[in-house]
């Protein structure tokens, strides 16, 4: 060390200081990564689900009013709008389901959601099944036994399939909130990298000062005296860049 020149000593200590300031950015920049990925994630796989999830509970209510209705209305003109309304209610019901059922094939939200929307399937079919055979029997005029079938069968049905998109809705919030406790850490994370980074950075880069100020303190000390030996008539004195 002592007979490394000047500017290869102030070019080690900023290189020293580059290389802790290059570590620090790199723990930022993953970290910011990790969070965009985060982030992500709950804009692609949960928001669209719970739009998705919303939209079938509302074709739901909707298939139920109109079943409701059918049973009420004797007119056939009236029945056949209220079937017809009925059918375009199962397309949306049927729709959102299918929204939901390709955004687990194409996002990251996982398998353990994919029973649940299998069950919403399942019930979603009963469901529609039934609210076609009280359409039927309210259009035929056996309003007596499609009153029946919608309080005993409709009605039951349609609980069973709100219980199923609740509990699925459940789940979808659950991971929701999952990721954001891990968007927290990880923001928590960043500050502490950068806090301690920026601490190390400065507490480094005073160190490396306080060396670099002294090593150059005592080369431009053993030069001067160097010279002066020189200066004095003491020939064999070596002077070290």
């Amino acid at each position: 060390m002592k007979r490394t020149s000047i500017a290869t000593r102030i070019v080690s200590g900023f290189g020293l200081i580059a290389a802790i300031f290059m570590v620090v950015a790199m723990i930022v920049v993953f970290q910011s990564r990790h969070m965009a990925a985060v982030t992500q994630k709950i804009e692609v796989s949960f928001t669209p689900r719970v739009d998705a999830i919303v939209d079938l509970n509302d074709a739901i209510q909707r298939i139920r009013i109109h079943v409701r209705s059918a049973i009420i209305e004797t007119e056939p003109a009236a029945l056949a709008a209220v079937a017809r309304h009925i059918d375009e209610s199962i397309s949306a019901a049927d729709g959102a389901l299918q929204r939901i059922e390709a955004l687990e094939q194409t996002t990251v939200l996982g398998q353990d959601v994919v029973p649940e929307s299998r069950s919403i399937r399942e019930q979603l079919q009963r469901f529609e099944g039934v609210s076609r055979d009280v359409t039927r029997l309210a259009t035929q005029g056996s309003h007596d036994e499609a009153n029946r079938l919608f309080h005993e069968i409709h009605g039951p049905s349609a609980s069973t399939l709100n219980e199923a998109t609740r509990a699925y809705i459940a789940q979808v919030r659950a991971a929701n909130q999952a990721a954001l406790e891990a968007l927290q850490t990880s923001a928590g994370q960043m500050s502490r990298a950068v806090i301690g980074g920026a601490t190390l950075f400065v507490l480094c880069a005073s160190v490396i000062g306080f060396v670099i100020t002294r090593s150059i303190r005592r080369k431009l000390a053993d030069t001067l005296a160097a010279v002066q030996r020189i200066a004095s008539g003491d020939l064999s004195t070596d002077l070290h860049p």
